[in-house]
């Protein structure tokens, strides 16, 4: 039988990266990423998502969206191993400017004659 021996709790400011937004009302897991690591966390800032899915605050549908928020990760250890058991984003802090692509014109490329 496997016995939780202790629980933790940290909070921390982190920047991840948005994989998946979940865009109805609700208590739903989002996707992000952060160290190389994929994860799931509900979003805690009910303003930043009443918000966002009234169309006060715009995230632009591109990757790499970056976020700074507040996060708490809560931890069992189990059998002398720490496991991850939940993940809230307590509070969106920002949403950095991301560099925008200007659209390149090719249409010059190929049309043009040699040299004579």
């Amino acid at each position: 039988m496997i016995e939780v021996e202790e629980k933790r709790s940290t909070t921390k400011i982190q920047a991840v990266t948005l994989i998946s937004p979940v865009l109805v009302p609700g208590k739903r897991v989002w996707k992000f990423r952060a160290n190389s690591i994929e994860f799931g966390a509900k979003i805690g800032d009910t303003k930043f998502q009443t918000n966002l899915l009234g169309g006060k605050i715009r995230i632009p549908m591109k990757s790499g969206i970056q976020m700074i928020v507040e996060l708490k990760t809560e931890e069992e250890k189990l059998d002398g191993v720490w496991h991850v058991t939940n993940r809230v984003v307590l509070r969106v802090l920002s949403i950095p400017k991301q560099p925008l692509q200007h659209t390149l014109d090719f249409s010059d490329f190929g049309s043009s004659k040699p040299d004579d």
